[in-house]
């Protein structure tokens, strides 16, 4: 492995940075979560460019996992997603794993008490539903604008037809970003990317086939965190096999193995850059990057997994993002009611909870918790798992 390196031309343009301008590309894109930063890896007009379409394509792919999950950037807001039901209701998946009308809704109908006409309407934040009031004011004069915000209610209602989206990785776009994660891992222990030369050719040419293989032979990670799905790059140079391998992994769900170089030449080495996309917390991770001959060749052929094995992994990995979203929806569930409980008896919220009025407390609290419980006993999610607090962020 080199020591010190410096790289003086971009990796993927072959331009000297003096021209061109050195950048901080990260490692695994901010887009998910990643941090950890190198530079003399890209320049900053390849940096953009990839960005815009590499690193967008894995947001695109892994968006609606992410926001269920939870995932913090390091730069920029995380954007609200489009979903739509089974039925075909549009909403929008928002950061905090909520769910909100992809739209507002208005509704002007006569009054049946007599004179006039009686609005009805649905919006996502009291900023939209002042505006709205707002607006309706400026048209009709006699509008009370405080009255009428004063009677806005926020309301809880819970799906009757399940969220459908689909999970899919890789790609010619999406391939490049983890491929580049790896090459820019190996950059980060040493390795010069010109070493990569196994890999360095499908960044560099539209024509190269994928070099990377998916691998659900078995688990290369341990130890494996139980309460969240982490994002994970790693690579391991071994000279006496010639091999530098890559791994790299996004919410447990993609898992490749990228052979960065079968003429590695350099010491014996292996670095990982792990760690939880909730909040950035980098993960003491080991990641076994030995192969046999056989896994070896099936990593080539792109054949180191089975359908059953994928199967098993997807649905462990999801069924953790799953339960996460759960939480995390209970939890603001739990805080909103505590909230309103609070206003009810006119103490502050956060306040400590006299004695005497800790019954009606409760009552108020389960006035708006529970309809949560009922859905979710009728959907058959476990309250005691969704009551969990440990590594729900």
């Amino acid at each position: 492995m080199d020591e010190a390196i410096t790289t003086f031309n971009c990796t993927l343009c072959d331009r000297p940075f003096t021209h061109v301008g050195n950048s901080d590309e990260h490692i695994v894109p901010n887009s998910i979560g990643g941090r950890r930063k190198i530079r003399s890896f890209i320049c900053v007009n390849c940096n953009s460019r990839t960005g815009e379409t590499w690193d967008a394509e894995i947001w695109r792919q892994f968006c609606h996992v992410a926001l269920m999950h939870g995932v913090e950037r390091e730069r920029g807001d995380v954007p609200a997603v489009p979903v739509k039901t089974a039925s075909g209701r549009q909403l929008k998946l928002l950061p905090n794993g909520n769910l909100t009308p992809q739209r507002i809704s208005f509704e002007k109908v006569p009054n049946p008490q007599g004179q006039g006409f009686r609005i009805s309407a649905a919006v996502r934040t009291m900023d939209e539903a002042e505006k709205m009031v707002k607006s309706m004011a400026a048209k009709y004069p006699e509008l009370d604008v405080q009255e009428v915000l004063s009677q806005v209610q926020s309301n809880s209602e819970f799906l009757d037809s399940p969220l459908t989206f689909g999970v899919g990785f890789g790609g010619p776009l999406g391939g490049r970003s983890m491929v580049k994660t790896a090459v820019a891992m190996a950059l980060n222990a040493g390795v010069r990317p010109s070493a990569c030369d196994r890999a360095l050719p499908y960044l560099l040419s539209e024509n190269e086939d994928p070099p990377y293989g998916l691998f659900y032979l078995r688990d290369l990670v341990s130890p494996r965190p139980a309460g969240y799905t982490p994002q994970i790059v790693s690579v391991r140079g071994d000279s006496s096999s010639g091999y530098l391998w890559g791994y790299v992994e996004y919410f447990g769900l993609a898992r490749i193995v990228v052979p960065l170089s079968d003429r590695y030449e350099g010491e014996a080495f292996s670095s990982t850059y792990a760690f939880n996309p909730a909040n950035g917390k980098e993960l003491d991770i080991r990641v076994d990057l030995s192969f046999s001959d056989e896994e070896i060749e099936r990593i080539k052929m792109n054949e180191a997994y089975t359908d059953e094995q994928y199967s098993a992994v997807a649905n462990s990995s999801f069924g953790i993002v799953y339960f996460r979203s759960v939480r995390r929806q209970y939890k603001k569930a739990f805080e909103g009611a505590a909230e309103y409980a609070a206003s009810k008896l006119g103490i502050s919220y956060g306040e400590a909870i006299p004695p005497a009025q800790a019954t009606k407390f409760a009552e108020y609290m389960m006035e708006k918790l529970g309809p949560l419980f009922v859905h979710m006993s009728a959907n058959g999610i476990p309250i005691m798992e969704a009551m969990r607090i440990d590594e729900a962020d």
